[in-house]
């Protein structure tokens, strides 16, 4: 049966086919030319072989003419094929195909029958796995130029849409709004070609855009409607007004002979009514100017600090709307904060940096009226100046202010500790003025003076130093390296955090505050004071929870090592900071270097030449901060054998911190022995420490459990026991082969070899 097949090998699979009846299938007629062809040959078997497969016909017609043979060929195999190919298609371009791929999950057309090797075979087969990839891969979505431009120009405002036209103009402004690259669609010459999640985005901006134009629209509807409803009531009310003026002016013709008892009524009824209408009038201004007022300013009833809290409370609802995605509501909210802004700067409080920037405003107008000589502007901008200036005293800024609220401070303490109650007494009712006025010249200042008023980048006394020498170490090396401006800008750093010194008390300051407001808390307590030394009770734990914190940074900052500290670096001739890690990227460095110089030697540049002897000099000197393989080695030794000691001692945290240590070395080792191979002497294998690492750092984990340590180190100490003989020759066979049948899914093998832990696996039939 193989004798007549043959596999002809496809890009999805093989493809075998069967040769039985193959020339029957596939026969092809022959050409007229060719027939005759072989007629005319000189050979008889060949001149027999043509006429056997060449009907008799007529040699002449009913006139007794020749008949002319037909040169035109039969309808042969390819032929057909080829028309019935453009038949399809022809079919197929005049449609829009969609193709479904069957898929058999089983030979057998069983049901609950699913083989997953057949299902893979037919997949590949049928280019499905290749589909998936360049689909997924590619851009899923293609549309039209102008359906795409139909759709979704709409995200373009007035002034993008006359900037430019076209669908390259949209693609641009949408790139450049939604941040996205070249990568994520792309334009053709007759469609844009667009990945799904973009579609998406997009598709839900255009419904949003919709979504408000239909807002605003039925907006102006009601407006309108509204409008027209107000025309038309004032219109009846005017006819109705009319109507009894008419029917008044006609009862009173009829009536102005009857009596002058109903003259006299009806004119003080008039009189009345004027009144009433006066006063209606009055009314109705009154209630106008407040509608007007309140649409012009809707928050002109509010304070400045009603402002503010309420600025503040929006801006929390917009960060929350926006981390919830609530776009709408975000919008909403956006549109309501600009006239709150606008209204909380109007009644902004004048503080002294408004009142400065007005003085320097008016200053430089009059320093312009001098400079032309318009000395008729000059009076009254020197009238408002000296005005200006004069306000200064009534408006300390906020150092000032918080001076005061200090000095009231050390008067309340100074008047406690004389035990002048009296005197303390109006030093705390001074202090809570001071206080109230900073707080409201802060209020009134803005975020800006928040910022300014309290060092949030430093919560304690001890990061505060921390900062200070670490930029007291940037000025040395600046000095060192020669680099002027950056020691100059350091210095100004310098300084100014040297200036918050006095904000963040140090620890023996608050030992100091604290032991003071425990004598004032006792006595207190001696006089009865329960209600101050309640107070003071609350101070004094807070005091004491702050020094506990400032220790415990104190004390973190002392035992916490740098982690550059020790690790050498180096500025190569571009300017960038090297580290070196190991010790083959400094030798890497170190003969780069003497490329460089040999080099410039060369080319007889011999300034190079000195800058780069310079370097070499100063790379030299970095070989005694990084070891070597062997002094790696021997503290890789001398670190085992202190973790082995530790094991059986039975100090397993010490053992452990070692182990972490161990590992640090083997890697940076393994490292150095990449780039710099060393010969290990194969005779003395078993005299190497061989160390079990996971069970040991397994007992470390579970130390907490009921799990027994000692007995833990023994398991280790035991598997690694075996270790240690040397393994012969013979031994080092690759491992055995996982065996498994054809039936078996690729699932069942990838199962195999993760539980065998094999390296390959056989699969026979």
């Amino acid at each position: 049966r193989q004798d007549r097949e043959f596999i002809v090998i496809h890009y999805a699979g093989e493809v075998r086919y069967t040769v039985t009846g193959f020339v029957e299938k596939n026969v092809e007629t022959l050409s007229n030319e060719l027939k005759d062809l072989g007629t005319s040959s000189s050979k008889t078997f060949t001149v027999g072989m043509f006429a056997t497969a060449t009907p008799p016909s007529p040699s002449h017609d009913a006139t007794g003419t020749p008949a002319r043979r037909s040169t035109i060929r039969g309808v042969s195999v390819a032929s057909q094929f080829r028309t019935s190919l453009q038949m399809l298609v022809m079919d197929l371009e005049c449609t829009q195909p969609h193709y479904v791929r069957c898929i058999k999950p089983n030979t057998m057309k069983s049901p609950n029958a699913f083989e997953s090797g057949e299902v893979l075979r037919q997949l590949r087969y049928a280019g499905m796995m290749e589909t998936i990839r360049i689909r997924r891969e590619g851009y899923a979505l293609r549309e039209e130029h102008e359906s795409f431009y139909k759709r979704f120009h709409l995200l373009l405002s007035s002034a993008e849409a006359k900037k430019g036209d076209g669908i390259s103009h949209l693609v641009k402004v949408l790139s450049k709004r939604l941040n996205l690259t070249d990568a994520e669609w792309q334009i053709g010459h007759t469609k844009i070609f667009l990945k799904r999640e973009l579609a998406s985005k997009l598709e839900f901006l255009a419904h949003l855009r919709v979504h408000i134009a239909a807002r605003i629209v039925g907006k102006f509807g009601r407006r309108v409607a509204q409008k027209r409803a107000s025309k038309l009531l004032s219109s009846w009310g005017r006819f109705r007004v009319f109507v009894l003026r008419k029917n008044r002016k006609i009862a009173a013709i009829n009536k102005i002979s009857s009596a002058f008892r109903m003259h006299k009524e009806r004119k003080a009824y008039q009189s009345v009514l004027a009144c009433t209408v006066r006063l209606q009038c009055l009314g109705r201004r009154v209630v106008a100017r407040e509608r007007v007022r309140k649409l012009r300013d809707p928050y002109w009833d509010k304070t400045f600090k009603e402002l503010n809290v309420l600025h503040s409370e929006m801006l929390s609802q917009l960060d929350k709307a926006a981390g919830a995605k609530d776009f709408k509501a975000a919008a909403n909210l956006e549109k309501k904060i600009a006239p709150l802004k606008e209204a909380l700067e109007l009644k902004r409080p004048l503080t002294r940096s408004v009142l400065e920037s007005r003085i320097s405003e008016v200053q430089t107008l009059l320093d312009d009226a001098v400079a032309r000589k318009n000395f008729q502007e000059c009076a009254p901008l020197q009238d408002k100046l000296e005005g200006l200036v004069k306000q200064r005293a009534d408006l300390p800024t906020i150092e000032e202010l918080k001076e005061a609220v200090r000095q009231a401070e050390q008067e309340v303490s100074n008047a406690a500790a004389r035990r002048d109650f009296t005197g303390a007494a109006s030093a705390q009712a001074a202090l809570d003025i001071a206080n109230d006025r900073l707080e409201e010249a802060m209020g009134s200042e803005g975020d800006d003076a928040k910022e300014d008023s309290a060092p949030s980048r430093f919560q304690s006394r001890a990061d505060l130093e921390c900062a200070i020498a670490e930029v007291s170490k940037r000025i040395d090396e600046a000095i060192a390296k020669k680099e002027f401006n950056k020691a100059t800008e350091h210095q100004t750093e310098l300084d100014e955090l040297e200036k918050l010194r006095p904000t963040l008390p140090s620890v023996e300051e608050l030992e100091a505050k604290l032991n003071e407001v425990k004598s004032m808390m006792d006595e207190a307590i001696k006089k009865k004071n329960f209600k101050d030394a309640d107070a003071l009770h609350k101070d004094v734990d807070d005091l004491e929870k702050k020094l506990e914190e400032e220790k415990s940074k104190m004390a973190l900052d002392e035992n916490e090592p740098s982690s550059q500290e020790g690790v050498p670096t180096f500025t190569n001739e571009t300017g960038d900071t090297i580290i070196f890690e190991n010790r083959h990227k400094l030798v890497e460095e170190i003969n780069r270097y003497k490329a460089l110089l040999q080099s410039a030697l060369d080319a007889k540049k011999f300034k190079d030449a000195s800058r780069h002897q310079q370097s070499l000099d100063e790379l030299e000197e970095l070989k005694s901060m990084l070891p070597t393989a062997e002094e790696l080695g021997e503290e890789l030794a001398k670190k085992k054998a202190e973790m082995n000691d530790a094991i059986q001692k039975k100090d397993f945290v010490n053992a452990e911190a070692l182990n972490e240590v161990v590992e640090v070395l083997e890697k940076k080792l393994e490292e150095e022995r990449k780039h710099n191979p060393v010969p290990v002497p194969t005779q003395n294998v078993s005299s190497a420490p061989v160390v079990a690492k996971a069970p040991i750092k397994a007992a470390f984990k579970d130390r907490t459990n009921s799990f027994d340590i000692a007995k833990a180190a023994t398991r280790a100490a035991k598997s690694a026991a075996p270790l240690r003989k040397e393994r012969p020759v013979s031994k080092l066979r690759p491992k055995a082969p996982v065996i498994a049948h054809s039936d078996n899914s690729v699932l069942t093998v990838t199962q195999l070899l993760a539980s065998k832990r094999g390296d390959a696996a056989i699969i026979t039939d």
